[in-house]
């Protein structure tokens, strides 16, 4: 990849300089980019919203107040993940303008209300299912400007198209080709997503309304919309039946705008939104007001200038950070709730929608609670409302919905970082209850989590992924509540001491074995194990890039793995490695450097983990090198989704020299500033003042630290040494420096309680054995005791027998095992696995491979006696990909049998259809040979898809059998009607059966 174009700092340090000297210095550059910023009078010219349009960043162009309801942008992709955001800079087709845009998830939704200027012939079809009669046009980058508030583009059929919008409202200006024929505007509700209801009202000659009920990502998105028009139309009609509204303008119409107001609430709602906002203030002086706007707000932090490239990167990072939430409240107050009716905020705040949590309580929530700490609170009420009238904290909140993608409960993380942090302005009551029922409900696996210490990966997909994500949100709500009983407010001692050992979960999916969080069934870890495979063990990565994730209890985790040094070899390996992602294709693991992937969360805090270990100058090499390689200034500019603010955060904090590892501990760690000079403009109304002293290219490694001119021999900075900080000052050199290097190292949440002890593993890697096995059975604990208990139906610790030495068994056998700490007088919960005799009479030869990601026990899965659920990612499930699945089962001894069986899968989301039939050969010890067809007799349809095995059976003569064959015909591409039609399918088989 590109870097960033080098840039040589001038030297603001030379030791034989006197401190008066150093001092000149420092405060000539701070003057210097003060002219610097005073001369250019506008931070968006350093902003480019095309950064993200291509590649995987899904962006858009459009214009957008900060957190504004309305997102007016163009349209040129009508779906897939690559459409996400509406608008690919790939494409060269606009199909027309929306006022809802998503910027840079990795699901695709909003693209609201579509607007499309037309003149000649009008067409009412998109050219997205008409290629020659639909509507649309194409269009040349060349031709358009995007600026901060404000989107232009001409197109290629001459119509010149500028946009601009307040929080709330939007103007539309067109000027079309003087010498066209009748002017049209086509306003399309069936624009995208699948519609529920609409409704199109002509209010007057030049004003409309109307309703969008639709479902997507947003199971149920409602939208109204007031418009209107500077110019009389002609004729104004509501297409039957197609939901379309057809506004007609005269011949002569050369200029026209439309003025539009949107709302959750009403279409009154979207009209009082338009008024009050903009009424009839001119379209230019609306974007100045916006831009300025946007000037004030970006001018959070103040940056060296020198190099525009870099300096266009952190602005426009800042300016997308700032994009999202978005105001879901009208001006009156008046929104949506989750509960379906209308409530209303307090007059001085706002409610807020899309919560990305899942991404932006890493950095961008972070990064509000200093430079905004007004929103943060905003965004936390927000949260205390979705609560009351939806019943759940968000996880990842779209247009008043949950659409519990992603997984955590993070809003825990927010609410922790912000209080701990001195943002004090909730219903503190009720954020201690919302937490805690979030914390304990009995959904995606942490109902388990919470009894069990960890998540089984047969009852729970990406269970080990959730299992160290539960575990750092019980540390939020931890830290919450001690903050809170601080505070006066009434925390029961037992609700603390629960979620201290919550936090602490984590420890149960470390395999001291191979160093790496692995999934484990009960006592048993899952095999075959490849850290580089991407599995549905781990969320959107794989066991490289979540194995350091204990964000919270750092210090745990260094002594996990064997101390400082261990970690900084894990670590090197981790940058260093040059294995291949293996196993799921997972399009948003990008932005590699060895098994990192800067393009995905999951890896945003590895690079800073180097200033725990002995060679902290290794975060500056990393962190240099992510800036450098994966912020471009240009449209493929990012390495991953942007993710409502994330992938920006990430380089924001970074590039100023410190970046938060672990909301709601209060600490950010130090890296590697990237500018000469940046002045901090915080939220509380005073500044911070950030050095670089001889900063370069090739100086990038911290030598000393001063804040206040004051030496500050720590790693990492408190929020609260932060605040009261007037100057910070980095002397950078081009090689580590010894001094560095024995500064102190943060702590970190690392007092295991007394009521945590870690559950034993089996060192065995099958469930299954052939004639006799041992079991032997290990524990973290060194100190503690092992007990176990035989074939017991729900054992108690009574029922134990003391661990000595590893278990023989010859016969299917369940046992299971726990820890006792005599020290701590704490057991462990008791974990159970059952040991399966393999039969010896009978051999699988298994004729077609199975894809090794979905390998369930291994070669004699389809004979283990063990069926898979419902839920495919469990691990029950062989996969067969694209083919027909043949194998046959041989009897070393002749068996008489009544019917026999195959298990297979349906969940046709996920692309696993059930065989279209199965042919079944049936030997018979006599020689004779019996054939038999089971047809799949109700196929999936859109509306008859759900997830479930599926049996196929037949009889069979009571006479000996021999050898019984099978083939199973894979169902072919999926159907028309699937949202991936077209595309090869998948067998998932578990299991062959007899009686």
């Amino acid at each position: 990849m590109k870097y960033f174009t080098c840039i040589f700092f001038i030297v603001l340090f030379i030791p034989v300089f006197s401190q008066k000297s150093q001092t000149l210095k420092v405060q000539d550059l701070s003057q210097k980019t003060k002219r610097e910023h005073k001369k250019e009078e506008s931070y968006i010219k350093y902003v480019n919203p095309f950064i993200g349009t291509g590649g995987h960043g899904h962006t858009y162009p459009g214009a957008s107040a900060p957190f504004g309801m309305m997102q007016l942008s163009p349209d040129t992709r009508y779906n897939g993940w690559d459409g996400c955001s509406g608008y690919h800079y790939s494409d060269s087709l606009i199909y027309g303008f929306s006022h809802t845009h998503l910027s840079g998830t990795g699901v695709e939704d909003y693209c609201d209300i579509l607007i499309v200027p037309q003149y000649g012939k009008p067409r009412t079809t998109s050219h997205f299912f008409d290629n020659v009669k639909g509507y649309g046009s194409t269009f040349k980058h060349q031709n358009e400007i995007a600026e901060p508030g404000y989107y232009a583009v001409t197109l290629d059929n001459g119509i010149f198209a500028e946009f601009t919008v307040s929080e709330r409202g939007g103007i539309h200006h067109y000027k079309f080709p003087s010498n066209s024929d009748s002017k049209f505007i086509l306003i399309d509700l069936t624009h995208r997503d699948q519609l529920i209801k609409t409704d199109l009202k002509i209010i007057s000659d030049n004003e409309f309304s109307g309703f969008r009920q639709s479902s997507s990502w947003a199971k149920d998105q409602q939208i109204y919309f007031y418009l209107a028009t500077s110019v009389k139309p002609l004729n104004s009609q509501i297409i039957p039946k197609e939901d379309k509204l057809l506004i007609e303008f005269p011949a002569n119409t050369t200029d026209l705008e439309l003025r539009i107001g949107i709302s959750s609430v009403s279409d009154q709602g979207a009209k009082l939104n338009l008024e009050k906002e903009i009424g009839n203030t001119s379209f230019e002086q609306v974007k100045q007001e916006t831009q300025k706007k946007w000037n004030h707000i970006l001018s959070d932090v103040e940056i060296d200038l020198t190099d525009k490239d870099l300096a266009t990167s952190f602005y426009t990072a800042l300016y997308h950070a700032y994009l999202a939430p978005n105001v879901f409240s009208d001006v009156d107050g008046q929104y949506l709730g989750h509960d379906k009716n209308i409530h209303k905020t307090n007059s001085s705040i706002n409610q807020y929608t899309v919560f990305s949590l899942w991404d932006t309580y890493r950095a961008t929530h972070p990064w509000y609670t200093i430079f905004q700490p007004k929103l943060a609170t905003e965004f936390i009420k927000s949260f205390e409302n979705i609560y009351l009238y939806g019943g759940k904290l968000p996880v990842w909140e779209l247009a008043g919905n949950e659409t519990d993608c992603m997984i955590g409960y993070h809003a825990a993380s927010v609410i922790a970082d912000a209080y701990t942090k001195g943002l004090k302005q909730f219903d503190v009551p009720l954020l201690i209850h919302a937490l805690e029922k979030t914390a304990n409900e009995n959904e995606f696996g942490k109902g388990v989590f919470n009894s069990q210490g960890f998540i089984d990966f047969k009852k729970e997909p990406e269970s080990v992924s959730k299992t160290l994500e539960y575990a750092y949100d019980s540390y939020c709500i931890y830290q919450f509540l001690k903050q809170a009983k601080e505070d006066g407010y009434a925390v029961k001692d037992k609700a603390l001491q629960t979620y201290h050992k919550r936090a602490f979960f984590f420890i149960n999916v470390f395999d001291p074995q191979t160093k790496f969080m692995r999934a484990r069934t009960g006592g048993l870890w899952m095999s075959p194990f490849k850290p580089q495979e991407v599995n549905f063990h781990y969320t959107e990565a794989n066991s490289w890039q979540y194995s350091l994730y204990a964000p919270h209890a750092i210090h745990t985790l260094i002594d996990l793995l064997g101390g400082k040094d261990a970690l900084e070899n894990w670590l090197d390996e981790l940058f260093l490695t040059k294995t291949k992602l293996s196993g799921n294709k997972q399009v948003d693991i990008t932005g590699l450097i060895g098994q990192y992937a800067h393009g995905n969360e999951p890896s945003h805090h590895m690079a800073y983990l180097y200033n725990y270990t002995n060679s902290p100058h290794k975060t500056a090499i990393y962190v240099d090198s992510i800036m450098r390689t994966f912020y471009k200034n240009q449209p493929d500019g990012l390495a991953g989704n942007e993710d409502c603010g994330q992938m920006s955060s990430w380089l924001n904090f970074s590039a100023l020299g410190f970046y938060p590892i672990a909301p709601g501990n209060q600490l950010y760690e130090f890296g590697r500033p990237m500018f000469n000079y940046a002045k901090l403009n915080i939220g509380t109304g005073k500044s911070i003042s950030i050095f670089a002293r001889n900063n370069s290219r090739q100086n990038k490694f911290i030598q000393s630290i001063k804040i206040n001119g004051q030496e500050y021999k720590k790693r990492y900075i408190s929020h609260q040494d932060l605040l009261r900080a007037q100057t910070i000052e980095f002397e950078m050199g081009s090689k580590p420096s010894g001094n560095y290097n024995v500064y102190e190292v943060a702590p970190s949440f690392d007092s295991i309680p007394s009521n945590f002890v870690a559950v034993p593993y089996f060192s065995n890697d099958s469930l299954s054995f052939i004639k006799t096995t041992s079991i032997e059975v290990k524990s973290l604990n060194n100190h503690s005791k092992i007990f176990y208990a035989l074939n017991k139906v729900n054992p108690t610790y009574s029922d134990g027998k003391k661990y000595k030495k590893p278990i023989k068994i010859n016969k299917t056998t369940t046992i299971s095992t726990w820890c006792y700490d005599a020290k701590k007088g704490t057991y462990s919960p008791i974990v159970t696995n059952t040991f399966s005799l393999m039969p010896t009479d009978l051999k699988l030869v298994l004729k077609t491979p199975y894809r090794p990601q979905y390998s369930a026990s291994g070669p004699n899965a389809l004979i283990d006696g063990s069926f898979g659920t419902g839920e495919f990612r469990c691990g029950d499930w062989q996969g067969f990909y694209n083919t027909d699945t043949e194998a046959e089962i041989q009897f070393n001894i002749p068996k008489s049998l009544k019917k026999i069986g195959l298990s297979a899968l349906q969940s046709t989301r996920s692309w696993i259809f059930p065989p279209s039939k199965v042919d079944f050969e049936i030997t018979y010890k006599d020689g004779t040979i019996s054939r038999k067809t089971v047809e799949l007799d109700v196929h999936p349809t859109a509306d008859n898809t759900p997830e479930k095995p599926i049996k196929y059976e037949v009889p069979v003569d009571s006479k000996p059998i021999v050898s019984i064959a099978f083939k199973a015909y894979n169902y072919g591409v999926n159907p028309d009607w699937h949202l991936s039609p077209g595309y090869p399918t998948f067998i998932f088989l578990d299991e062959f059966y007899f009686e």
